[in-house]
């Protein structure tokens, strides 16, 4: 279980949202000012998660993962072609949990008491030959908004277990002290598929 972080006085979802958007160091970052437009959440992008149920005896799983996507419109919550929603049901469905296709895998997810949420607020971006392509933030930024706003996330969100999907979300994980459970994309250079599910089965059975 990770270190559960103080829930006196644990803020709304939308006292969170806003610290998000009025933060002027994530609004300033170069790798933000690059994505035209560059915008934090909406308020239903990622949704409230107290109007979500928790799973099996109160369980609540909270996946951290990369930033949003800074060159293109796709995101987690709200597109079933996103690369992330598409790897992480699969590999939750060759762990064993039933997750349907499409909207109804999202609703699944959620029924399950799983959550997600990015290392970094806002999408990131570098101009290359006249668009935008997607990079990670800076260990500095990662690190400043684990520390200013993960943190007030997770007083809300209250996870039973944390899966940290990335190098982004194990930089976050470990500037917020939390015992998780680091996995990797399935890369020649961080490891295959295989490795990937079994540290899903590792955290979550």
């Amino acid at each position: 279980m990770p270190r559960r972080l103080p829930t006196r006085g644990r803020p709304s979802w939308n006292q969170f949202l806003v610290e998000v958007k009025r933060c002027r160091l994530c609004r300033g970052y170069s790798k933000v000012k690059a994505v035209p437009d560059a915008k934090a959440w909406t308020g239903c992008d990622p949704p409230d998660p107290s109007e979500l149920p928790r799973g099996k005896g109160g369980r609540r799983v909270l996946f951290l993962s990369e930033a949003p996507p800074g060159g293109s419109e796709t995101f987690f919550w709200r597109d079933q072609r996103d690369r992330l929603r598409v790897f992480l049901f699969d590999a939750l469905r060759d762990a064993g949990f039933s997750i349907g296709q499409g909207d109804d895998g999202l609703t699944d997810f959620g029924s399950l008491g799983f959550y997600l949420l990015p290392s970094f607020s806002y999408p990131c971006g570098i101009r290359r030959y006249g668009t935008i392509r997607n990079t990670k933030p800076s260990r500095e930024m990662i690190q400043h908004s684990a520390r200013v706003h993960l943190s007030m996330a997770i007083r809300v969100i209250d996870p039973t277990e944390v899966v940290l999907l990335g190098e982004s979300a194990v930089t976050a994980g470990m500037a917020l002290g939390l015992k998780s459970y680091p996995t990797y994309w399935p890369t020649n250079r961080t490891g295959h598929w295989d490795d990937v599910v079994a540290a899903i089965k590792k955290a979550l059975l």
